[in-house]
């Protein structure tokens, strides 16, 4: 019984050996490496931020299987108590992604990402991606669990994302796409105990032209947890202005329609409420309990949310 389990021991290594050998012999790998700089610019739901990283990723693909590493450096990052109150911060990530396509009609990706910084910030990401093609159709699943922490102020903020998004796209030809995808987002805020979640479903179309320039543009619908109807519009462009360098540039408008008032009311102790974000008041106070990344001034209320997206990137 031993020697059976010894000969399939040295067995099991002799076929590693030779799997792992022909990786590095292969000529069919390849080697790629990308810099650039990512910014986002949002509005209406918190106070109005521009935070932007840089960003080195290298990437490595043998077979079926691609390897990536990539590192970031984020400025003026916006960050909340869960309660209407902001504050700025910088941090640095690292990222480590595996995949895999075993048939030309479906591949698999996996993607870890930890995230450390100003006022004891650390967040830890994981993310699955499963793209399933088939002749004109792709489907695409994802889900992202994030764990993030950090002080703020005298509160230890713990916060727990969930989402996870599935995608239809249809190729009607060469030069132009139709999709449509439904998304679910919840953040659970631990320190005032509470759930979150926007459901959203979007249809749009992306036209692909030979110049390497692509123009997408749709429409959204949705709702939260707070019974706000939300409306919403997309449009951008990623152009490849050569092999080397590619620009991208997304716009996004949505219109949080207020059903009601009525809010629940937490009680929070010992809170600074002037919302500079800094400070320590010992004193209660009321607050809505609401969307938690939403300004104070705006609870109850219809509101509106502008984000764009901007970014170039080097490849080589």
């Amino acid at each position: 019984m031993k020697k059976k389990r010894l000969i399939s021991i040295v067995m099991l290594k002799i076929m590693l050996n030779i799997f792992i050998s022909s990786l590095l012999a292969s000529e069919e790998s390849a080697w790629e490496f990308t810099v650039g700089a990512k910014g986002t610019y949002s509005s209406g739901i918190s106070d109005s931020n521009t935070d932007f990283r840089l960003f080195g990723d290298v990437e490595y693909s043998v077979y079926i299987f691609r390897i990536s590493s990539e590192i970031s450096r984020y400025f003026n990052y916006q960050i909340t108590d869960g309660m209407g109150t902001y504050d700025y911060i910088g941090f640095n990530e690292l990222g480590l992604a595996v995949g895999t396509g075993p048939a030309d009609w479906i591949s698999l990706n996996l993607e870890y990402r930890h995230s450390s910084g100003d006022l004891e910030y650390n967040r830890n990401s994981y993310i699955v991606e499963i793209i399933y093609d088939y002749k004109a159709i792709s489907i695409i699943g994802d889900y992202n669990r994030t764990d993030t922490d950090y002080a703020f102020n005298s509160l230890d903020v713990k916060q727990k994302s969930d989402s996870c998004s599935l995608e239809v796209d249809y190729f009607f030809s060469d030069s132009i796409s139709f999709d449509a995808g439904l998304s679910f987002n919840n953040d659970n805020f631990q320190n005032i105990g509470y759930d979150y979640y926007k459901i959203t479903f979007r249809m749009g179309s992306m036209v692909f032209f030979q110049n390497g320039l692509n123009i997408l543009f749709g429409l959204s619908f949705g709702k939260d947890s707070e019974e706000y109807r939300i409306a919403g519009i997309d449009s951008g462009l990623s152009w490849k202005i050569n092999e080397n360098i590619k620009l991208l540039a997304l716009y996004s408008f949505q219109y949080y329609i207020a059903q009601s008032e009525a809010v629940e009311i937490i009680t929070i102790d010992n809170y600074d409420t002037t919302g500079n974000g800094h400070g320590n008041n010992s004193h209660s106070s009321s607050l809505k309990k609401d969307n938690p990344f939403l300004s104070i001034s705006k609870r109850g209320e219809s509101y509106s949310s502008h984000i764009v997206n901007f970014g170039i990137s080097y490849n080589y």
